[in-house]
């Protein structure tokens, strides 16, 4: 049950706290004092969608709690909504987002707006009505839909896949062919590179060695290494021994040779000791080449050999779907007929529910219309079975007779504003005998007036012994059947105009209640009527 309304700041309305009582809370007042905005902020705290023009001109922010007791505990949602148009929302003082408003609050309150009448007129909506009456649960059966189109989804993607991968056949046959044919390993190519530049410079050493004895040692004919060009030398020279100075000659000649003799061997093991094996440099030159044309081939942009197995990898799947596509195909049509049986089942099962409750909600609805002065209507759900969706096998649509002897038609073609104001509130009433939380109706008198009028206000006092009622209207005839009856005026202070809301019993009820008969000029005689409603209205 609603009991405090607390809102600041929020369109006309400065500041306002707002007393609920259970059973029926009627709000009356002249058109444009505030009424709407009091559901506006009722919506706004219960997590509905709000504009930033809602704010108060030259507020910061606007701030709306609602204050709920349920099973003995106070529950306060509260919403602030600044003037750029940001939003946040608490639950009971801890941040909450309005999705979370929204979930808590739609377990403690429905609101019925002017326009939601107009709702009846759209005939998908009208199964909800039956679903949300009945005793059943859909959820079983949207389950089995979910699952039954999850794999209809995953057959059509698996048969479009296959007769794609069908038009690549031979490429993922090369592909998974030349790389596995040579069985090549990831990193491959980081250790060919390796291996190849240390064969390099071993090539490079022995070569280069070779060259240096050579240069030394060699005597071949066209050729002379420095050693023999030495030899030479000393045989030259030997001519002029007896000279001092050739003699010191010959000896630094023969200091060389000795030293040659020992640098030859010394160069000719340097050049042995280098690590180069010509077959296996021709291997790593034959493998590195093979690794390379393919990372060009199918290494992708960046010709890279992990991405080239990757294709690879994905080539022998893609062929190994395409040999197992049958057999994958007929698995998952299998399993989708399977789950379309299952669905079926439960579809037929919930249609059966779904008529059985219909018949008893017809039946409620038209009594609950007899009592809105409604005599002799008839109400039914019409039927009318398809495929599987996911709300089922059928769609259904209310049909209405407004009076004996005609026939049923579609509700939206043929009932009248007021007409579908009284259906609407036939339809809550039926249901809140289940209810128990707190019912809002905005101007659920549209459209009507008179007796009807009055079997609205003794219907919506029916509906408040079992849920808590919050009604705007314009009509003596409901106002007069409030347990709680609060007035929405419009005052004047400081050059700003601001709303009030009001407790009214006694004199200042009556007065109200003359006002929406009579207008302004309230005469002695308004006053009396008004009494005379009063005291008729607790009869």
């Amino acid at each position: 049950m609603l009991t405090k309304l607390y809102i600041e700041n929020l369109a006309v309305i400065k500041h306002a706290e707002i007393p609920f009582t259970g059973g029926l809370n009627v709000f009356t007042g002249e058109t444009g004092a505030g009424k709407s905005v009091l559901i506006g902020g009722l919506d706004a705290a219960l997590g509905r969608r709000v504009s930033r023009d809602i704010v108060r001109t030259g507020a910061d922010k606007a701030i709306v709690s609602a204050v709920f007791e349920s099973e003995g505990e106070e529950l306060i949602l509260t919403r602030e909504i600044t003037s750029e148009g940001k939003s946040s929302g608490k639950i009971n003082g801890r941040p909450a987002t309005a999705s979370m408003l929204a979930e808590t609050g739609a377990k403690l309150c429905d609101i019925h707006g002017q326009t939601d009448s107009l709702l009846l007129t759209d005939e998908s909506l009208h199964l909800s009505l039956i679903d949300g009456f009945g005793d059943y649960s859909t959820e079983d059966y949207k389950k089995s839909f979910a699952e039954l189109l999850a794999v209809s989804k995953k057959l059509t993607e698996t048969i479009k896949e296959i007769e794609t991968q069908k038009e690549n056949i031979a490429w993922h046959k090369q592909l998974r062919d030349h790389i596995s044919a040579y069985k090549i390993a990831p990193d491959e190519d980081e250790e060919l590179d390796f291996l190849y530049r240390n064969m390099e410079n071993a090539e490079i050493i022995k070569e280069t060695a070779k060259n240096a004895l050579t240069a030394v040692s060699s005597d071949e004919d066209g050729f002379k290494g420095a050693y023999q060009l030495l030899f030479e030398a000393e045989k030259l020279l030997n001519e002029f021994s007896e000279n001092e100075q050739v003699q010191d000659i010959l000896e630094d000649i023969t200091t060389a040779q000795i030293a040659l003799e020992s640098v030859i061997p010394a160069i000719s093991d340097f050049a042995e000791s280098a690590d180069f094996d010509e077959e296996k440099a021709q291997k790593i030159r034959s493998r590195k080449a093979l690794i390379d044309d393919i990372k060009k081939r199918y290494g992708g942009v960046e010709k890279s050999l992990s991405y080239a197995l990757d294709a690879a990898k994905k080539s022998e799947e893609a062929l190994l779907a395409i040999t197992n596509g049958d057999e994958t195909i007929e698995a998952l049509k299998a399993e989708k007929n399977r789950l379309l049986e299952t669905a079926t089942k439960k579809a037929r099962q919930l249609s059966k529910n779904r008529r059985e409750t219909a018949v008893k909600l017809a039946a409620m609805i038209a009594e609950e219309l007899s009592e809105l002065d409604m005599k002799g209507v008839r109400v039914e759900f019409e039927f009318t079975e398809g495929k599987l969706t996911k709300n089922g096998l059928e769609t259904v649509r209310l049909m209405f007779s407004p009076n004996v002897g005609e026939e049923l038609r579609p509700l939206a073609k043929i009932a009248s504003g007021g007409e579908l104001s009284r259906i609407m509130l036939a339809i809550k009433s039926a249901a809140s005998g289940f209810s128990g939380g707190t019912m809002v109706f905005d101007e659920i008198d549209a459209g009507v007036s008179g007796r009807a009028a009055a079997k609205i206000g003794r219907k919506l006092r029916k509906i408040s012994t079992n849920s808590q009622v919050i009604a705007v209207t314009h009509l003596s005839q409901i106002a007069v059947c409030a347990d709680n009856h609060l007035l929405i005026e419009k005052r004047t202070e400081e050059g700003r105009t601001y709303t009030a809301v009001t407790p009214l019993t006694g004199d200042a009820r009556v007065k109200e209640i003359a006002r929406i008969q009579v207008g302004d000029n309230i005469t002695p005689l308004a006053l009396e009527n008004a009494v005379e409603q009063l005291e008729a209205a607790k009869l």
